[in-house]
């Protein structure tokens, strides 16, 4: 496990508590999102990683991404994550909330990638054939990938099935050259 992911977990956890006693899940889940958002950026990783850049504008920065309808508790999280020096988690702390959020709504994302693309009597089969199995309502989200020559990776949480023509030669090639 990550590092970050460790730092997360607790906050994530807190959140989600709080959220589910407010009934604000939603609201949490956009500000976390904006905050990951500029977390994961670039230039605000310099930011963050540069000691002569003070905690009052780190902590405007990510306030003002939260949106204008961020509440006290949100205020309260970044000015706790700027003291700590913790904003390079955000983007972890916001992952983790979606997870919980998602076993707490018994549903998943998963994403589907093929070489070509999917029509939606087959996404339909394949998001009720992953809800059976996984016992989840499941969100289904497409990509086209033309690398994987054929066949298609499956991911959904922690659950990878990778049936592409592609990873299919990387193993032959594998099991030939060795």
């Amino acid at each position: 496990m990550s590092e970050a992911a460790s730092i997360a977990r607790p906050y994530a956890r807190a959140l989600f508590e709080v959220a589910q006693e407010g009934n604000i899940i939603d609201s949490w889940s956009q500000a976390l999102g904006s905050m990951a958002a500029v977390a994961a950026n670039g230039e605000v990783l310099a930011l963050l990683n540069n000691p002569q850049v003070g905690d009052e504008g780190l902590y405007s920065l990510f306030v003002e991404a939260a949106g204008e309808g961020c509440g006290a508790e949100v205020k309260n999280l970044v000015q706790l994550m700027v003291v700590n020096r913790r904003l390079r988690a955000m983007p972890e702390v916001a992952e983790q909330f979606e997870q919980l959020r998602s076993e707490a709504e018994s549903t998943i994302e998963a994403q589907l990638i093929t070489a070509k693309p999917v029509n939606d009597e087959q996404q339909a089969e394949l998001a009720e054939a992953l809800s059976k199995k996984m016992g989840r309502e499941v969100t289904l989200r497409t990509e086209v990938n033309e690398e994987l020559i054929g066949g298609a990776i499956i991911r959904a949480g922690d659950w990878v099935i990778d049936g592409s023509v592609k990873a299919q030669l990387e193993s032959l090639a594998t099991a030939i050259s060795g």
